[in-house]
């Protein structure tokens, strides 16, 4: 059945180590969200074993990404994956995931991961269509950029621009929005959907 999922998690120092048994699929997801979001919050490092997790639904590997922003992102939140499969493997480049959350397959290799800043860092969050929107982007702006080694003038105009965006969602779309803010090689990228 593709509810069924048996998640073993233990806990290694300061790292929890989880590994999921059956097959990932968008009824198996969102249990294995609860569990990565919680060894997260708990103690900001896991290694997920995916040695014996078999893919059922290709798109279902977003939920990697997806609970790095619940968690706030790199250096708050430290997630690697460990031994996927063949077909996880091609999913999860597919999926783009690898920049955003580390694959390797080897054990030392994904705890030494948790040192090293990934490639791309994201912190996405969801704001009411309120006015205090931009003030929540802004903070979060503030949050990340020193920990993203983003200089002082760069963060500056980066909180200008989360402030014009996210008021212009609340002003004239008068909805909520999903504030993004993103560092990659090229540079970093603020978005706002609504």
């Amino acid at each position: 059945m593709d509810s069924d999922l048996d998640l073993r998690v233990r806990e290694d120092g300061r790292v929890a180590v989880v590994r999921p048994r059956g097959t990932l699929t968008s009824d198996t997801a969102p249990l294995l969200r609860r569990s990565l979001v919680k060894g997260l919050l708990g103690l900001g490092r896991v290694v997920v074993d995916l040695d014996v997790f078999r893919l059922g639904r290709a798109s279902c590997v977003r939920v990697f990404p997806a609970v790095l922003d619940h968690c706030g992102g790199w250096p708050k939140a430290r997630l690697t994956l460990w031994q996927p499969d063949q077909e996880m493997a091609e999913a999860l480049h597919a999926h783009q995931v690898p920049a955003l959350v580390p694959v390797h397959d080897d054990f030392l290799d994904s705890l030494a991961a948790f040192e090293h800043r990934p490639p791309t860092m994201r912190v996405r969050t969801r704001l009411a269509c309120d006015h205090r929107a931009p003030a929540i982007a802004r903070q979060l702006v503030r949050e990340c950029c020193p920990t993203w080694q983003v200089s002082r003038a760069r963060q500056g105009v980066v909180e200008l621009v989360a402030t014009e965006l996210v008021a212009n969602a609340v002003t004239h779309a008068r909805t909520a929005s999903t504030f993004t803010v993103e560092r990659q090689a090229r540079g970093l990228r603020v978005a706002v959907c609504d």
